[in-house]
C-alpha cells in the first residue's frame, strides 16, 4: 500500500439483546415449565408491556457497558483477561485482518499503542485507539462509541501508511469479527434479516433462517452450518445491511453495516 493511499472502512453498529433466563424464552413459545402442561385451546396471556425485546432493560445496558470496557485496551494497550462475557459474548478484539501473511492480533504486542481523542458525556462514551508498526509505517485506528441510553455501540476501523516505503500486503480485513456462545448443545442459532432489491417478488421481505450446529461426527444439516449474506453492489442489492443473530437462549446481537458499497457477512457455527 503506497503511503499516499488511505483505506477507510465502513462503520459497524452492534446492539445487544438478552433474556434473564431460558425458561422465560421457552414460555414465550408456549412450552410449559417443569411439572406443567400447555393448556389445550387456551391462548397464552398477553405479555406485559416492556417484556418485548424492543424495550431496553437495565441488564442490557449493563452488558453493553461491560462489553465496551472488556474489548477496549487500557492505557498500556492491555486487554481484559478471559474469553467470554456472561458466558456467551466474546471479549476478544471484535475485528481482524492479516498483514504480511500474519494474523493481525498476534502483531499488536510488537506495535506501539496510544490513545487518541476520548470523550464522555450524558449521551455517549467515545474512544479512539491507535496501533502503529514502527518497522513498516502502517497505522491502524479504531474509533468506537457506546451509547448511554441504548445497549449499542458503533465503530470505524481504518488503516494508513504514515511511513516512506510501501507496506506489506494488508488483506482479509473484517470490520466485525465476533464469536458468540450458547449453552444448549446442538441447538441452532436463528438469523433474521431482509432481502434486498433483486427485482424479485420477495424484495425487501424479512426472512429468518436457522444456522444449525453439528454434534461430534454427526453429518451437517442439509443447508450446512454456514450462511453468506451481502456480496453485491450496492449495499442493499442482495440483502439489507442489517442482521439479527439470535441464540437458543433468546438473546443475541444485531449488526448494522454503515457502508454504501459492497459488503459481505460470513456466519458459521463451529462443532460443539
Amino acid at each position: 500500500m503506497d503511503r499516499r493511499d488511505f483505506l477507510k472502512k465502513g462503520t459497524g453498529v452492534v446492539a445487544l439483546a438478552t433474556s434473564q433466563g431460558s425458561e422465560q424464552g421457552k414460555n414465550s413459545f408456549g412450552v410449559g415449565t417443569a411439572g406443567e402442561a400447555p393448556g389445550a385451546g387456551v391462548p397464552d396471556p398477553p405479555r406485559a408491556y416492556g417484556s418485548e425485546s424492543s424495550q431496553v432493560t437495565p441488564h442490557e445496558l449493563q452488558l453493553a457497558q461491560e462489553w465496551f470496557a472488556a474489548i477496549t485496551p487500557d492505557g498500556a494497550g492491555k486487554l481484559a483477561s478471559g474469553k467470554w462475557l456472561d458466558q456467551w459474548l466474546s471479549i476478544a478484539l471484535p475485528f481482524s485482518f492479516r498483514y504480511g501473511g500474519v494474523e493481525g492480533s498476534s502483531l499488536f504486542t510488537g506495535w506501539h499503542f496510544r490513545e487518541g481523542e476520548s470523550t464522555k458525556d450524558s449521551s455517549s462514551q467515545q474512544r479512539e485507539l491507535i496501533w502503529a508498526d514502527a518497522d513498516t509505517g502502517l497505522q491502524l485506528g479504531w474509533r468506537l462509541k457506546r451509547f448511554a441510553d441504548f445497549p449499542a455501540m458503533e465503530w470505524t476501523l481504518w488503516f494508513e501508511n504514515v511511513g516512506k516505503i510501501d507496506t506489506r500486503v494488508l488483506e482479509q480485513i473484517q470490520d466485525l469479527s465476533l464469536h458468540l456462545n450458547h449453552s444448549q448443545k446442538g441447538e441452532a442459532y436463528l438469523v433474521h434479516g431482509a432481502h434486498g432489491g433483486r427485482y424479485k417478488r420477495d424484495d425487501w421481505w424479512p426472512f429468518s433462517q436457522y444456522l444449525p450446529s453439528t454434534i461430534g461426527n454427526l453429518p451437517e444439516y442439509e443447508d450446512g452450518n454456514q450462511i453468506e449474506l451481502g456480496g453485491a453492489y450496492p449495499s442493499s442489492r442482495r440483502n439489507l445491511p442489517f442482521i439479527n443473530i439470535e441464540t437458543p437462549e433468546n438473546r443475541g446481537v444485531i449488526v448494522g453495516i454503515g457502508w454504501t458499497g459492497n459488503w459481505s457477512a460470513h456466519l458459521t457455527v463451529e462443532n460443539q
